[in-house]
């Protein structure tokens, strides 16, 4: 499933009143950040550069 959230919490209240969720219909649930790669951030390629570096 895919929120959009300003905060962990309210993406946890979300998920709260998600009936799929609170049925327990989802066996694991985890909550990351993702970013969209635009124009305006140069579509990560910076990101991309570091990890390729590590």
């Amino acid at each position: 499933m895919i929120l959009k959230a300003e905060s962990q919490k309210e993406a946890e209240e979300l998920l709260k009143g998600d009936p799929f969720s609170h049925s327990g219909y989802y066996q694991t649930q985890k909550i990351v950040e993702v970013q969209e790669a635009t124009f305006e951030n140069n579509f990560l390629l910076e990101e991309v550069l570091d990890r390729l570096e590590e």
